[in-house]
């Protein structure tokens, strides 16, 4: 028997997820593989244990669906966004590793403004934001520094700063509007942070001791309860602080 699983709800693989019928515009994230389904959309089917989350479109026929997991192993989707580091140049393209079992391929020209003539200046070792334009088990990734409207917006070449490898689930909680750590900590440090799909976040601060506080009040608040992460993030901050002194 098919199990039909809410948003919240454990599924296992074979699982299905409980699709709205006026959904037409349906997108299918890590942990979860389409099988034929409705007039509407394909149903998504759980391909890995976890907790079903359902995230609504900008309109009320548009959806997003995936598996949260404690899992580190990467696992990205089209239109996810990724941290990367280039690992090479081959040909017309730059080597990015993003944590997948292939690394993915970015074009010199997938950046705004791009040329043959006026090349981005990236080099072996630079940490970039991409976001995943194409991906399926047969190719390797290809990823590009642009939205749909050719703009970089936000993405690019990251400049200094400092990455950490965190689970996909505090990932995919570091991207919700509402994260209680980036809350907690941007009451008391001023920082940028860069948040892939694939496990890896950038962080920059003024200095190395904000940015390493930053670092650690993220990797400590995966196994912490939100209500608790306020008043450890003060805590860290006044140690911090004394440590200055």
């Amino acid at each position: 028997m098919i199990r039909v699983c809410a948003d919240g709800e454990v599924v296992l693989p074979g699982d299905t997820a409980a699709v709205d019928k006026g959904v037409v515009h349906l997108r299918i994230g890590p942990g979860l593989a389409p099988a034929t389904g409705g007039a509407a959309a394909a149903v998504p089917v759980a391909a890995k244990c976890g907790v079903l989350r359902h995230r609504a479109g900008k309109s009320a026929d548009t959806a997003a669906f995936f598996v949260q997991s404690d899992q580190t192993k990467a696992e990205v989707s089209e239109g996810d966004n990724v941290v990367g580091v280039v690992i090479g140049k081959p040909g017309e393209n730059y080597s990015v590793q993003i944590g997948t079992s292939r690394n993915a391929s970015l074009p010199f020209l997938a950046f705004e403004g791009a040329t043959r003539r006026n090349r981005p200046n990236i080099q072996i070792g630079d940490t970039v934001f991409a976001r995943v334009a194409f991906n399926n088990k047969f190719v390797d990734p290809e990823l590009t520094c642009m939205n749909a409207q050719m703009k970089s917006n936000g993405l690019g070449l990251l400049e200094g700063g400092y990455t950490i490898n965190c689970s996909l689930a505090t990932c995919r909680n570091l991207l919700h509007p509402s994260s209680a750590v980036l809350a907690a900590l941007g009451e008391h440090v001023k920082f940028e942070t860069a948040v892939g799909a694939n496990g890896v976040v950038w962080i920059r601060a003024a200095s190395t001791t904000e940015t390493l506080l930053v670092a650690r009040a993220i990797e400590a608040s995966q196994s912490m309860a939100p209500k608790l992460i306020k008043q450890f993030v003060r805590e860290l901050v006044k140690a911090a602080e004394y440590a200055a002194e």
